[in-house]
């Protein structure tokens, strides 16, 4: 009797191979992976579409020799400190990263945690549909010795601080009446998008750990798939823990509220490199522009769309159309040239593009 149960029981078991993944839910990623890959073909003409067109409404009736005329009147100083101000925002987006996901000393894991950053953020600007935050992942994974989970608490709580620090920004230029007409609707989504997302966020990270362990018990535990998913279980539980700690939760608060300055700087450096007679405000405008219009409108590089937006930002403050248009090619370049730079140099000191390729598709 009780060897007739015991077959029955195996029998009822899923098959698991040896990576921890059942036939089934195999065949099923399978089936599921045209679709995906439909919608995101979909997804990247309709961008396509959008950034010819706004390449188009950029270009169309502005003088190109007005536009040679603004790139020579361009303060070389200023533009190279702009550049300065990208490196600056990528060293705090790494320390705050490493405050994330790990809790051991910063200086002997500053090399991939900066390697991460640096090649995720290169990753979104190259291939839309966040393949980075894949690769940041893979990276940090590997280079750090860190289970998954870890490193996904951290990219959770990263994208609710920073989400936080863009309704911030929004409401207080509302509240101080700094933000142009043109753009002041840009409040109720704003708002629905802060709290959604930091309300999913938080949830996640809470409430994960727990669908883990409910998970692993209905595997079974002696499978390969239950040891992993308990790593992951504890990894989640000990990252919260870890970022939640008083110092720690501070120092990450404070670091959040100093990415978006410097991104800012980023901005102002440029406008005064074209000697721009605009409000110093105007770069946070143009920042929370720019984030919100290119999140929705995802191409390789922001091509036009990033042009476009920052030409009508400027026209807010009637800045003439050649001169806003050079300002948006040249802020373009420096804010994600250095990105693009550095991260193919990651990948060719640290490994092939390819190992990197397939770990961020597998990963997001």
């Amino acid at each position: 009797m009780m060897r007739s149960l015991r077959r029955a029981r195996a029998a009822a078991q899923p098959d698991v191979d040896h990576g921890g993944v059942s036939p089934a839910r195999e065949a099923g990623l399978r089936s599921h992976a045209p679709r995906v890959a439909h919608w995101r073909n979909v997804r990247a003409a309709i961008g396509a579409l959008c950034a010819l067109g706004a390449l188009y409404a950029c270009a169309v009736n502005v003088e190109w020799t007005d536009v040679l005329d603004a790139f020579r009147r361009a303060s070389l100083p200023w533009t190279a400190a702009a550049a300065g101000s990208v490196l600056v925002t990528l060293a705090l987006v790494t320390f705050r990263w490493g405050l994330l996901v790990d809790s051991g000393p910063l200086t002997r894991r500053w090399r991939v945690l900066w390697d991460s950053v640096v090649l995720g953020q290169a990753v979104n600007i190259i291939v839309p549909f966040r393949f980075g935050e894949g690769a940041r992942v893979a990276v940090t994974c590997r280079g750090l010795d860190v289970p998954v989970g870890r490193v996904m608490v951290g990219l959770a709580l990263e994208r609710a601080f920073d989400v936080a620090a863009f309704g911030t920004i929004v409401f207080v230029l509302m509240a101080a009446g700094w933000m142009p007409d043109a753009f002041r609707g840009l409040l109720p989504g704003a708002a629905t998008v802060t709290l959604a997302t930091i309300g999913v966020a938080l949830l996640s990270v809470r409430f994960l750990p727990r669908v883990l362990g409910w998970l692993r018990r209905r595997v079974g535990a002696l499978t390969p798939a239950a040891a992993w998913i308990e790593t992951q279980e504890s990894a989640m539980r000990g990252g919260w823990t870890d970022v939640t700690r008083r110092h720690q939760l501070a120092m990450t608060a404070l670091l959040t509220a100093l990415i978006p300055v410097t991104a800012a700087a980023t901005n102002l450096l440029v406008l005064r490199a074209f000697d721009l007679p605009i409000p110093v405000v105007t770069a946070f405008v143009l920042l929370v522009v720019l984030q919100i219009g290119t999140a929705v409108v995802s191409v390789p590089g922001n091509i036009g769309v990033f042009h476009y937006l920052t030409v009508v930002t400027l026209a807010a403050w009637g800045v003439p159309r050649p001169t806003a248009l050079a300002t948006a090619i040249v802020l373009h370049v420096v804010s994600l040239g250095p990105k693009v730079v550095l991260g193919a140099l990651t990948t060719m000191l640290s490994g092939s593009f390819s190992d990197t390729w397939l770990s961020a598709r597998s990963r997001s």
